[in-house]
């Protein structure tokens, strides 16, 4: 049975010296194994629902409960142990660290959450191994395997980002403008690769993009505007571009 992974209730946030909310949503609530969009122009408050629903910001007003633990009743250590454990996130700009290789980035997201390590550990295989073939399973080639981030093309780059958001199977991945970099071609074949990868590991995905060129291809889409997040009819999904001034 498909149960709420993510519920949201009466979230208010501003930033300290606004005047105006940023976002304000009633109710908002994500099934466990969906593949959600988000669209937003840029300023309409996409990162920072990300940032606060991954615990990177607190807040004041509202309530965020995911998998059945109220996140803003967290302590910051709570927070980040949850994150952690909970969550695969890719970044706009990847965030690799340069001076570590292919795996070394891969594996470093065990190094925080022990829930992770002991995922991967249970299938019999090292933090390496599982690394190894998650590369094997998104085309990265065994030659790129010892290479720092920093010889690696951008989608190269890309690729190493998916499979250390992936490793340990978190229940949540955060996609964060992720093809902002690159063409048509390499947008489509990265979505359909992150779809078959998080299905694999029966990941929820929360997709996050002011490219409305992507939304057709997901069965969901929310547009963040006003403050709030409003899911779009089908018919509106394929037929509504609402420029971003």
């Amino acid at each position: 049975m498909t149960t709420s992974l993510i519920n949201i209730s009466d979230l208010k946030f501003r930033y300290d010296r606004s005047d105006n909310w940023l976002l304000s949503i009633d109710n908002w609530s994500l099934l466990s194994n969906e593949h959600v969009f988000i669209e937003g122009c840029s300023g309409s408050g996409k990162s920072s629902f990300l940032n606060i629903i991954t615990g990177l910001i607190p807040i004041k007003d509202g309530h965020i409960s995911i998998l059945n633990e109220e996140i803003n009743k967290q302590s910051k250590i709570q927070s980040d142990r949850f994150r952690a454990n909970h969550f695969g996130i890719i970044f706009q700009m990847f965030n690799l660290i340069p001076y570590l290789n292919v795996i070394e980035n891969i594996v470093l997201a065990c190094s925080f959450s022990k829930r992770k390590k002991e995922r991967v550990l249970k299938k019999g295989i090292s933090l390496n191994d599982e690394a190894q073939r998650l590369c094997r399973e998104l085309d990265i080639d065994h030659s790129l395997f010892s290479k720092s981030i920093n010889e690696l093309s951008i989608g190269q780059q890309q690729r190493v980002a998916v499979a250390r958001a992936l490793i340990g199977e978190p229940e949540i991945i955060i996609a964060d403008e992720p093809t902002s970099a690159l063409d048509e071609r390499r947008k489509n074949q990265f979505l359909e690769l992150l779809f078959t990868e998080c299905e694999k590991v029966n990941s929820t995905l929360v997709f996050v993009s002011h490219d409305q060129t992507l939304k057709s291809q997901f069965k969901k889409v929310y547009s963040l505007s006003d403050s709030t997040l409003k899911l779009q009819s089908k018919s509106n999904q394929e037929t509504e571009i609402s420029p971003c001034p």
